[in-house]
């Protein structure tokens, strides 16, 4: 097997099994609502910047409104 592929499922099971402990730590002084804002709001920072390194952002701007509409309801 690869290194870089045995580095990267590493990599995944420790953010996998730390992410449930951060988002309690956080929930100790935040309403849920308010948690999954900010978790949301990095989230599409990060696709935005992955989809601008990519060079992709013409493709996002050029697709139909029903695909968007049904990514949405997805």
């Amino acid at each position: 097997m690869n290194a870089n592929i045995i580095i990267l499922l590493v990599l995944t099971a420790l953010l996998w099994g730390t992410t449930p402990i951060m988002e309690k730590k956080g929930l100790e002084t935040t309403e849920p609502i308010v948690g999954l804002t900010f978790r949301n709001l990095a989230i599409i920072i990060a696709i935005l910047i992955t989809v601008i390194a990519m060079g992709k952002t013409k493709e996002v701007l050029a697709t139909p409104p029903k695909t968007m509409m049904l990514f949405a309801a997805t």
